[in-house]
């Protein structure tokens, strides 16, 4: 009988904690190489933003109070006594009007607001385009304003942006081009960040692309789908290619991988079923792997196997209900995730059971879900969830906010062999034994849809 998800995860956790064996934030890198991976440590603003008050566009910084009755019949005209660029120093400027001339600062976007020698502050700035170029006079170039300026128009003031001390960025999180441009705008160079999970990769199947000369043979979805989505996981990933539906070769291309100590995980797709051609398990016992557990209780991707294998050549850590070598030390190990071949139970299997694992190796933050009412699909009748009591089920979906709170349905096409059903979709529905429409269930949003907030 097939182990329950809960078991199943529960397994899954203690064993990459179990397994987690890598100094933290031992990568220290440059930030535009930083995308993707996993902050190592917490990192807050070490400054406020903008450091000063400063310029929202290029135009001429006054005192709004000497402009306010400036009209089309009653023009106002400015004299230009000084000019400041973005990265110039604190400039103080005389503010006092002379023969009806009120005084200006020439200011470009970004650059530091003046400081007046009087109690009339510079406080706001007038666009280029609001001024009428008169020309050259002996107090200096003279500009005409036909409209008041308001107080603090068009000024940025210090501060407004980020505070010192507001949180960037949380130990765990994958780092994103937002945390980027965060962490360069607060003044940061370098970042500490996890040394990245290695994972390698294979899909099987004689029928896949490059495999096969019958017409039959279809196109690889597992191979790209995983690759760009744990490279999105802050994952180093290979992609290692194909393999037939032969036990030796099967077995052979495990064999190097793990003897090669350059993975700590390894994912197939396909091959875990119960056919003629399903070797996975069988070359992992050629290998004398620990078979953690083969099937669990979930649709789809109830296929799913879970091994740990050794670095060392013939070094048996287990099968099946043998107990694990306690000699095996936890850094020879590296895990095994066999996954279904249908695109969306291995894209179930991968996220529910595989990625929990790579989260506590990567020392990521787990994902966040939402409870949502379960209602049924807005278009049209689909297929009841299963009362079965033995098995969750993981369905795609679709998340939406209404005024009484968030609501999810199930996209009609559950086929775990069909893709464009899951397009439309921007989560995963976990139902649990007995829910139905009406209960409230946990909604994960997709990756697209991850940065929004529901």
């Amino acid at each position: 009988m097939a182990i329950s998800y809960a078991g199943a995860l529960e397994i899954v956790l203690e064993r990459s904690h179990r397994h987690k064996n890598r100094p933290r934030g031992d990568d220290h890198i440059k930030l535009d190489l930083a995308l993707g991976r996993t902050a190592a440590q917490e990192y807050r603003s070490p400054i406020a933003t903008p450091q000063f008050d400063s310029s929202a566009m290029d135009g001429y910084a006054v005192f709004s109070g000497w402009t306010r009755n400036a009209s089309p019949n009653n023009p106002i005209t400015l004299r230009v006594v000084e000019s400041v660029s973005a990265g110039d120093k604190e400039a103080t400027v005389a503010n006092d009007i002379n023969n009806g001339l009120v005084p200006c600062v020439e200011i470009m976007t970004g650059a530091r607001f003046p400081i007046s020698d009087t109690t009339a502050q510079f406080d706001a700035v007038i666009p280029v385009e609001r001024t009428i170029f008169l020309g050259e006079g002996k107090n200096g170039r003279l500009l005409s304003i036909a409209g008041p300026s308001r107080p603090d128009q068009h000024k940025r003031f210090a501060g407004e942006d980020f505070q010192k001390g507001d949180l960037i960025l949380e130990a765990g999180q994958v780092i994103t081009e937002q945390h980027v441009m965060a962490l360069a705008q607060t003044g940061m160079k370098k970042i500490s960040v996890q040394r990245e999970v290695r994972i390698g990769l294979w899909s099987t199947g004689a029928e896949l692309s490059g495999l096969s000369n019958a017409d039959s043979k279809v196109s690889d979805v597992n191979g790209p789908y995983l690759t760009a989505i744990l490279r999105s996981k802050g994952a180093r990933v290979k992609f290692m290619g194909t393999l037939p539906d032969d036990l030796r070769q099967i077995e052979k291309a495990i064999r190097t991988a793990v003897a090669s100590r350059d993975f700590d995980m390894l994912i197939t797709t396909g091959g875990v079923s119960v056919g003629k051609r399903d070797f996975i398990e069988a070359a992992l016992i050629l290998l004398r792997a620990e078979i953690v557990f083969h099937g669990v209780a979930i649709r789809p991707g109830h296929p799913i196997l879970f091994a740990m294998a050794s670095h060392q050549p013939g070094l048996s850590i287990g099968s099946g209900n043998i107990r694990p070598d306690p000699t095996v030390r936890k850094e020879q190990l590296v895990a095994f995730f066999g996954l279904p071949g249908n695109p969306i139970a291995a894209a179930v299997s991968f996220e529910f059971l595989a990625m929990p694992y790579l989260e506590v190796l990567g020392s990521q933050r787990k994902r966040r879900f939402y409870r949502a009412k379960l209602i049924e699909n807005p278009c049209g009748s689909v297929a009841a969830p299963r009362k079965t009591p033995q098995h969750d089920e993981f369905r795609h979906g679709t998340l939406e906010t209404q005024p009484d709170g968030l609501i999810a349905w199930l996209s009609k096409d559950q086929s775990p062999a069909k893709v464009k059903p899951f397009l439309q979709s921007n989560c995963w529905v976990h139902l649990r034994a007995g829910d139905t429409i009406g209960a409230e269930v946990s909604c994960y949003p997709l990756e697209s849809s991850r940065h929004l907030t529901w």
